[in-house]
């Protein structure tokens, strides 16, 4: 069972950016979680996106995020 993320988002812009913004990393995560076969327990991922970020860049960074924490729990 997936619970679902508590997504903060901190930076310049309005309630209704972060409320988008949050929307799209929902998204990015839920694709590139799909590809993975096993146990993923991720209590933080962090990203740094730049402003008006694409859905591609944030995509990139959540894969990239994903597997700097996938790397670090096989150390």
């Amino acid at each position: 069972m997936v619970d679902a993320p508590n997504i903060k988002v901190a930076g310049q812009g309005s309630r209704r950016d972060a409320a988008a913004l949050g929307q799209q990393i929902i998204g990015g995560v839920s694709a590139a979680v799909a590809d993975i076969s096993h146990n993923l327990h991720i209590d933080t991922l962090r990203l740094q996106l730049p402003a008006g970020a694409s859905q591609v860049e944030i995509n990139r960074a959540i894969r990239r995020a994903i597997t700097r924490h996938v790397d670090g729990a096989k150390r």
